[in-house]
């Protein structure tokens, strides 16, 4: 996109000072929102509707682009957004096309915000850029509110996904189980995915004290025994010295307790 764009407004009085207008990325805070001169409309689900200008946005989205290629910016387009698509989380995304700057992008519900990007078809570097924002603010204040809501602001996630962005916040282990099984039930995760997270946990459970796994499994056995390979938890007591409490795996013909 050039940073500068001339529109001609042929039904404006010579005199209007929008006759011949600049939108720059200068002035483009001026532009956000406002319904003159745009080129798409957006409507959400909840009545509220986007503005958006072409020099603005289709460089970010090729949702955007295509809608605005194919219609070559017809006065009165519009679109209507998918029911699951969430127009405050819209908003911040939109204010960054138009302004590129990152303090439009909040560490709170940066994660997600992937959804509404996606549903966008926004480049890649933008949905990196929401991963790393969250990553970065939770390394820099080690804020256990911003962890509480991950599981359901990374409902859309694959597991795969899930569990490189757990990696990339280098997590303590209890609080990786935590997210990791709260996500899990988020999900209903099964198949091939179930099987992968199955592995992280067996891996991860030995290092895990007691007290959280009961904690967990009291929450939703099915789900913890969906997720927890008894394997899993053998390892774990053999690594702790079999500490005291309720997992307990005995061999069915001898009865004896590993």
């Amino acid at each position: 996109m050039s940073t500068q764009e001339r529109r001609c407004f042929p039904n404006l009085p010579d005199d209007h000072p929008l006759k011949t207008a600049e939108m720059t990325r200068e002035n483009a805070a001026q532009w956000f929102g406002n319904p003159f001169a745009s080129d798409i409309e957006l409507h959400c689900a909840d009545g509220r509707v986007f503005f958006l200008h072409k020099c603005f946005v289709t460089d970010s989205s090729d949702l955007l682009k295509s809608l605005l290629d194919d219609t070559e910016g017809l006065p009165g387009y519009t679109v209507k957004a998918s029911d699951k698509i969430c127009s405050r989380r819209l908003e911040p995304i939109f204010r960054w096309m138009y302004t590129q700057q990152k303090d439009a992008i909040n560490a709170s519900n940066c994660i997600s915000m992937i959804r509404e990007a996606k549903y966008l078809q926004m480049h890649t570097d933008f949905l990196d850029m929401l991963r790393q924002t969250f990553v970065a603010a939770w390394k820099t204040t080690r804020c256990m509110d911003l962890l509480e809501s991950l599981p359901e602001q990374a409902a859309d996630f694959s597991s795969q996904e899930f569990l490189q962005l757990l990696d990339d916040c280098v997590l303590p282990p209890e609080a990786h189980v935590r997210l990791l099984f709260n996500w899990s039930r988020c999900n209903k995760i099964s198949g091939e995915e179930l099987a992968q997270l199955r592995q992280h946990t067996r891996e991860a459970a030995p290092l895990c004290g007691l007290a959280l796994l009961e904690e967990i499994c009291d929450q939703s056995p099915e789900d913890f025994d969906n997720l927890f390979s008894a394997s899993a938890l053998v390892e774990r007591n053999r690594k702790l010295n079999k500490e005291e409490g309720r997992f307990k795996v005995s061999c069915r013909n001898c009865k004896k307790t590993l």
